[in-house]
C-alpha cells in the first residue's frame, strides 16, 4: 500500500515557500517535496500539482468551486466560534481570512484521529465544484465544514486559501513547472513546459511523466481538437527599419493586426467550440461562430474575432459589450447571486435579460483566421507557416460577413510594409503582424519570428502595455464621488505577484470613472500579499484585488525610486500614462510581465533620437 502523502505535508511545504522570496530557494523547497512524493506515492502527483496552483481542473473545462467570499466567511464563522460581526471586524483589520481561521477554531470540531491526504482534499474540492441546483449552498458548506473540522491550524489556513483559489505565497505556474522538472532530475524545463502548453492539464502531464519520463514527453504529448493550447505571441517593435531587419534573410508575411479578441476554434466529433486566449471555453459567448459550417474534418484554427457590421470592422469597445451568458463576478457564486436566484429576478448585469440578449445579438461578429494548428487528426505545429497557410487556404472557404482569412501579403521590402500598414489602418486595424514564413508554431512562446507593428508605434513605446489595477485614489473636484486615479502594476510570473509601475488618471471619460467606481469598489481589500510595492511610493487610498486589466499607453519608460516593477535597483515607471481601453479578454496573469517591461525599457533606452526619422509619411 502506498505511503499516502498527507495534506499537512503539502501545507508545511507551502508554508516554507511563504517564508522566502528567493526564487531558487522556492524551487528547491517544492522540487524536494515533489521528488519525495514521486518516490512514495506517485498517484498523488496530479492532485499536488493542482493544489499548488490553487486549482482543481484545467481552465478549459470552465469548472470552478463557485463559492464566493460570503460562503467562505460563514463557513469560517461556523467552524471558528466567531460571530459574523466579529469575523468581519477582524477581516477589516487583517485582510486575511485564512489567518483568522488558523488562529480561531472550535476545539470540539477538531478531530485528531483522522488526517487528511492530498488526494482526499483534492477529491472533495472537486465534489464541491460538481454540486449544482437547489440547496447547493448548504451541500457545499457541509463539505467545507467537514474538511475544516479535520484540519490542524496550519491546514486550516491553506484549506481556506484553496476555497478562495488563491495561495498568495509567491508560487507561480512557471515555478511549479521548473520544480517539477527538477524533481525528475532533469534540467530541461522547456520539454515539460511544451507538454503543458499543448494540453494545460496537470493530470495529463503527470500521467505521461510517470509513464514515459521527461525525455519521451515530446513523443507522447500531442494536441487534440477540443483541448485548447496556449497561443503563440509576437514581440512588439516600434521601429520600421528594425522590424524589417529581423526578416532580411528571406521573404516574410505581413498580416493585418485586428483589433478584437484572440480565439481558437476547435471542431471535433461534429461539434465546434470556441476558446479564449487563456483557454476558457467561450462558446456560449460566441454561439454564432460555433454555428459556422467550415469543414467536416477535425481542426484547430487560430484567429481574431471582431465586431463587424456592413463589411466594416468596428472598435474593440463594441465587441466588449457582448457578454458571456450567465456571467457572474469572476465566476464566483456570491451571496448576492443566491439572493437574486432565489427571488428569480429577471435581471442580468443590471439589464433586463431580454434586453441584454438583444444587445448581444446586435453586436454581430466576424472571424479573421490567420493560422491552422491541427487538421484531420494531424498536428501541424512543426510545419512551417508557409505550409500551414497552404493547408488553411486549400481546405477552407470564406463565409461572407462571418469568416475571412486574415489580409496578408508576402513582403520583400520596407516599401511593401509601409503600403500594407497604411491599408490596415484605413480598414480599422491596429497595424501589422510580420511573420517569418519558415516559423513553426510554439505555444505560449513570445517569439522573435513574429513581430507586431501597431499604429501607435510612432510613440516612444513600440506597444501599449496591459496593466492590472491594484489600487485606487478617491477623486477630488468634479471627480468627487468616484475614483480619480488608479495604481497599476505588471505581473511577475516568477513570484506570482503584481509590481506597481504607475499612477494613472488620464484617458477616462466621466462615464468610465462612474462605471469603474461601481465595478471596482467591491474589490477593495487590505490584503496586499499579492502586491509588491515600494514603501517610498505613493500609497493609494485603497488597495484593489487584482482583477481588471487595462491597456495603457505612455510617452516612455523611466527609472523611479517610488515604484517596484522590474528587477533593477530602481523600479521602472511609465511617464505620462493614459488609459486606452479595458482588456476584458485578459486575466490579470495575462497582463504585461515584469520581464517584458524590463525588455521594453532596455530596448528603448536612449533610442528616441535614432528613431525620429523612421516614421510613416
Amino acid at each position: 500500500m502506498p505511503n499516502t502523502i498527507l495534506f499537512i505535508e503539502l501545507c508545511n511545504t507551502l508554508e516554507k515557500i511563504d517564508k522566502t522570496t528567493k526564487r531558487l530557494e522556492i524551487q528547491s523547497i517544492l522540487s524536494t517535496f515533489l521528488k519525495d512524493l514521486i518516490e512514495r506515492d506517485p498517484n498523488s502527483l496530479a492532485a499536488a500539482l493542482f493544489l499548488c496552483n490553487a486549482s482543481i481542473y484545467p481552465e478549459y473545462l470552465n469548472t470552478e468551486l463557485n463559492i464566493g467570499d460570503f460562503i467562505i466567511q460563514t463557513t469560517v464563522s461556523e467552524t471558528s466560534g466567531l460571530s459574523m460581526s466579529v469575523l468581519k471586524k477582524k477581516l477589516v483589520e487583517s485582510g486575511d481570512l485564512s489567518l483568522i481561521a488558523m488562529d480561531n477554531r472550535v476545539n470540539q470540531l477538531f478531530i485528531t484521529k483522522k488526517q487528511l491526504t492530498v488526494v482526499e482534499v483534492f477529491s472533495q474540492l472537486r465534489d464541491i465544484a460538481s454540486i449544482k441546483g437547489k440547496n447547493s449552498v448548504n451541500f457545499k458548506k457541509n463539505i467545507m465544514k467537514s474538511l475544516i473540522s479535520l484540519c490542524s491550524p496550519l491546514e486550516k489556513k491553506y484549506m481556506v486559501r484553496l476555497f478562495e483559489c488563491k495561495l498568495r505565497i509567491g508560487l507561480a505556474l512557471r515555478t511549479i513547472l521548473i520544480s517539477l522538472s527538477l524533481a525528475f532530475d532533469e534540467s530541461n524545463y522547456d520539454i515539460i513546459k511544451e507538454a503543458y502548453d499543448k494540453q494545460s492539464d496537470f493530470g495529463y502531464l503527470a500521467k505521461n511523466l510517470l509513464e514515459h519520463g521527461v525525455n519521451k514527453l515530446q513523443d507522447v504529448c500531442a494536441i487534440v481538437a477540443g483541448i485548447p493550447l496556449k497561443p503563440m505571441l509576437a514581440q512588439p517593435c516600434k521601429n520600421l527599419t528594425k522590424a524589417f531587419a529581423k526578416f532580411e534573410n528571406g521573404p516574410f508575411l505581413s498580416e493585418y493586426k485586428y483589433d478584437g479578441e484572440r480565439v481558437q476554434i476547435h471542431h471535433f466529433k461534429n461539434q465546434t467550440k470556441v476558446f479564449s486566449r487563456n483557454g476558457e471555453d467561450i462558446t456560449e459567448k460566441y454561439p454564432d461562430i460555433a454555428e459556422i459550417d467550415l469543414c467536416g474534418y477535425s481542426y484547430i484554427l487560430d484567429g481574431e474575432v471582431v465586431a463587424f457590421k456592413d463589411s466594416k470592422i468596428l472598435p474593440f469597445q463594441v465587441l466588449s459589450t457582448r457578454k458571456r451568458k450567465n456571467d457572474s463576478s469572476n465566476g464566483e457564486v456570491n451571496e448576492a447571486f443566491f439572493v437574486k436566484q432565489a427571488k428569480k429576478e429577471k435581471v442580468e448585469d443590471g439589464v433586463p435579460r431580454e434586453e441584454a440578449k438583444k444587445t448581444d445579438r446586435d453586436v454581430t461578429v466576424c472571424v479573421f483566421c490567420f493560422d491552422i494548428l491541427f487538421f484531420n487528426e494531424v498536428e501541424l505545429l512543426n510545419h512551417s507557416l508557409k505550409e500551414r497557410k497552404k493547408i488553411l487556404l486549400e481546405s477552407f472557404k470564406e463565409v461572407d460577413q462571418k469568416f475571412y482569412f486574415a489580409n496578408s501579403i508576402v513582403c520583400k521590402s520596407i516599401e511593401d510594409i509601409e503600403t500594407h500598414f497604411k491599408s490596415s489602418i484605413q480598414e480599422n486595424c491596429e497595424g501589422l503582424m510580420l511573420k517569418s514564413l519558415e516559423s513553426i508554431y510554439k505555444p505560449s512562446l513570445r517569439t522573435n519570428s513574429w513581430v507586431k507593428l501597431k499604429s501607435d508605434y510612432l510613440d516612444s513605446l513600440g506597444d501599449s502595455l496591459d496593466l492590472v489595477v491594484i489600487g485606487a485614489f478617491y477623486g477630488k473636484g468634479k471627480r468627487t464621488g468616484s475614483f480619480g486615479g488608479f495604481l497599476l502594476g505588471v505581473y511577475n510570473d516568477e513570484s506570482d505577484r503584481y509590481e506597481a509601475c504607475c499612477k494613472i488618471g488620464t484617458g477616462f471619460s466621466d462615464d468610465d470613472l462612474k462605471r469603474f467606481y461601481n465595478e471596482i469598489s467591491p474589490l477593495i481589500t487590505v490584503d496586499t500579499s499579492q502586491i509588491t510595492y515600494n514603501d517610498r511610493g505613493v500609497k493609494p487610498d485603497v488597495w484593489i484585488v487584482p482583477t481588471f486589466v487595462w491597456e495603457v499607453k505612455s510617452a516612455s519608460l523611466s527609472l523611479s525610486p517610488i515604484y517596484s516593477a522590474g528587477s533593477l535597483e530602481k523600479g521602472i515607471s511609465l511617464r505620462f500614462p493614459r488609459f486606452v481601453k479595458e482588456r476584458t479578454d485578459k486575466k490579470p496573469t495575462d497582463a504585461t510581465t515584469s520581464n517584458q517591461l524590463m525588455r521594453i525599457y532596455n530596448e528603448n533606452k536612449n533610442v528616441e533620437s535614432e528613431d525620429e526619422e523612421d516614421e510613416f509619411n
